[in-house]
């Protein structure tokens, strides 16, 4: 137990020094924007007359 605790405590040590290096007066430079691929949407007009597009996209099961 206390070999973890002493390694943990060193490892902190060791990275303190590096935090207290960043330049932080300066902004960092934005990256490339990522490329968006759409599928073609597919559309249908519900009975309240509420018109839905839905574009599939079966990499990520997420739902918006």
């Amino acid at each position: 137990m206390k070999k973890i605790i002493s390694s943990i405590i060193v490892s902190a040590l060791s990275v303190m020094p590096m935090l207290a290096q960043l330049d932080r007066t300066k902004a960092p430079e934005a990256a490339e924007a990522p490329k968006i691929h759409i599928g073609t949407p597919k559309s249908f007009t519900l009975k309240n007359g509420l018109k839905v597009f839905v574009v599939e996209n079966h990499k990520v099961p997420l739902v918006t």
